[in-house]
C-alpha cells in the first residue's frame, strides 16, 4: 500500500477502514505525507468525514458523527447486533449519505443501505476460506 497515494483534491477526505475477524482494525488514509495508517487502541474503531491522523480531540468532538458513534461503540465494548449497528447508522447519516455498511466478520456477511433506504437492506456472503 506504501507505493500509492490516492488525492482526491478538493473531494472530501478519503480513508479506509479495514478489519479482520480476529477483531484487528486499522484506518488507512492518505495525505500529502503519504499513507498513515492508524491502529485503534481499543477493539473497535469509526471514521467519519475528517481524517484521525492528527486530528486534536477538540476536533472529534466537533463531528458529533463521530462522537455518537464512538460512545455508542463503547457503551456496548465495540458488539452490536446488525440492526442496532443499522440503528445507529440511521441516526448518525446526512442527507446526502450514498450507503451504510455493516460487516460481520464471524459470518462473512456484509449488509448494504443505499440511499438511506434503511428499510431495504442488501445482504452479501462472501464464501472465503476461514483459515
Amino acid at each position: 500500500m506504501k507505493k500509492y497515494n490516492v488525492n482526491f483534491t478538493p473531494g472530501p477526505p478519503v480513508h479506509y477502514l479495514i478489519a479482520d475477524p480476529q477483531g484487528h482494525s486499522c484506518v488507512i488514509e492518505y495525505n500529502e505525507a503519504g499513507i498513515q495508517v492508524l491502529e485503534s487502541n481499543q477493539p473497535w474503531q469509526a471514521a467519519t468525514n475528517f481524517y484521525l491522523f492528527d486530528a486534536e480531540d477538540d476536533k472529534k468532538s466537533q463531528c458529533w458523527r463521530y462522537q455518537k458513534t464512538m460512545q455508542k461503540l463503547a457503551e456496548n465494548q465495540g458488539r452490536l447486533t446488525i440492526p442496532e449497528s443499522f440503528d445507529l447508522l440511521q441516526e448518525v447519516s446526512l442527507g446526502n449519505t450514498q450507503w451504510s455498511v455493516v460487516y460481520d466478520m464471524a459470518e462473512r456477511e456484509i449488509y448494504v443501505v443505499l440511499a438511506k433506504d434503511f428499510g431495504k437492506i442488501h445482504k452479501f456472503k462472501l464464501n472465503l476460506n476461514k483459515d
